[in-house]
Formats: structure tokens, C-alpha cells, sequence
């Protein structure tokens, strides 16, 4: 099994296991380097870590799918409310237009 060092702050950390890595909470640009690198790459780059972060995309968008109907209400309360606030608005213009009409015609 493959150890891999991780470089953070500018320091070498390691060796560690990939699962080690997924419970130090590895990030995708952090460079990391293995027996057979000639370099160090980002760890996006290395195929055998690709796996952490596909699986963290699909438990994030898992989590997303997740996210109680609540926050979609919360979304559109503020539409709605401006609505609200525009059907008082021409309720009272109506209203001000009708006794308007009947104090003209009364006064004629």
C-alpha cells in the first residue's frame, strides 16, 4: 500500500495511508508526494486520491438533495411578501379612486 506525504504550512507531514489522509482531511490543491513522484503534484492529480474527493462530491450533493423543503420556502417567502405588499398597495389606490369618483360626482 502506497504512503503518501502531504506538504502543509510548508512542512512535510507523514507517510500516511489514504485513509489516514481522508481523516487528516486532505484538500484537493494540497501537494503530495509518494515513492515513484518525481515531484510533488496537487492531490486532485493523483488518480489513487481522485476517489476521496469523487466520493466527497457525491456525499455533498447527497447532503444538498437532503436539505429539508424549509429552505425552498425561505427562498421565496421574500418574493412573496413584495407581492403581498403590492396587492395592499392597489387595494388601497382602488379605494382612494372610488371615494375620489364619489366626492366628484357628489359635488357636481
Amino acid at each position: 500500500m502506497k504512503k503518501f506525504y502531504v506538504f502543509k504550512g510548508g512542512l512535510a507531514k507523514g507517510p500516511f495511508t489514504i485513509e489516514k489522509l481522508v481523516e487528516n482531511g486532505i484538500d484537493q490543491s494540497d501537494p503530495v508526494w509518494c515513492a515513484g513522484f518525481t515531484e510533488c503534484k496537487p492531490a486532485i492529480r493523483v488518480k489513487e486520491l481522485q476517489m476521496i474527493f469523487k466520493s466527497r462530491q457525491h456525499q455533498a450533493a447527497a447532503d444538498f438533495a437532503l436539505v429539508p423543503r424549509q429552505h425552498h420556502y425561505v427562498l421565496y417567502k421574500k418574493p412573496q411578501s413584495k407581492y403581498n405588499v403590492l396587492f395592499v398597495c392597489s387595494l388601497v389606490a382602488a379605494t382612494a379612486l372610488i371615494i375620489f369618483y364619489t366626492v366628484t360626482v357628489l359635488a357636481s
